[in-house]
């Protein structure tokens, strides 16, 4: 399960974010990615401070080279 947000504004994205995550939650997932793309990094400091104490996750890295590298970032979810 995955979001691409790339070529969105922060402020349209974020609650894109915020909602996938809840209904990534509710299907039972263990494991998301959201995709960011690269640019400028504006979208990926936005997600890292979202995710960062989200009550859904448990902890999340940047994507390894198979699963976009740099930019995406992949969230491990809580129970």
């Amino acid at each position: 399960m995955e979001i691409n947000i790339v070529g969105r504004r922060v402020d349209e994205a974020m609650p894109l974010v915020d909602k996938f995550l809840d209904e990534a939650v509710m299907a039972g997932r263990e494991r998301v990615r959201i995709i960011h793309g690269f640019g400028e990094g504006r979208l990926r400091r936005a997600v890292s401070e979202l995710l960062d104490g989200h009550p859904h996750v448990a902890s999340f890295r940047a994507g390894q080279a198979n699963e976009g590298g740099g930019g995406a970032t992949v969230v491990e979810l809580r129970d």
